[in-house]
């Protein structure tokens, strides 16, 4: 019996969207720069990173191909509703 072979491929336009969407936002809200509070909470964000299966197809090599797509998880979503309705303060003294 032969093993399958695979390789395996990110793709990150999720995260690159995600991206430039908070980045647009910050600017948005913080025309004359971002508070240092919430600058030290970004890391954390961004490392909140979540995988999910892109799918998979046979390459014309007979090695199989996983796509793996990438987004930036619930924190995100928390930090933009938090820019959006002005409640950052929410958002800087807790936890992403």
């Amino acid at each position: 019996m032969q093993e399958q072979r695979f390789s395996i491929a990110f793709d990150t336009t999720g995260v690159e969207k995600q991206v430039a969407e908070l980045s647009d936002m910050l600017r948005h809200v913080f025309p004359d720069g971002i508070p240092n509070d919430l600058v030290e909470n970004i890391p954390r964000l961004l490392s909140d990173v979540v995988l999910s299966d892109g799918g998979t197809a046979l390459g014309t090599d007979g090695i199989g191909q996983r796509l793996i797509t990438l987004k930036i998880g619930s924190g995100f979503e928390h930090l933009m509703a938090a820019l959006r309705t002005g409640k950052i303060s929410e958002v800087i003294h807790t936890k992403i």
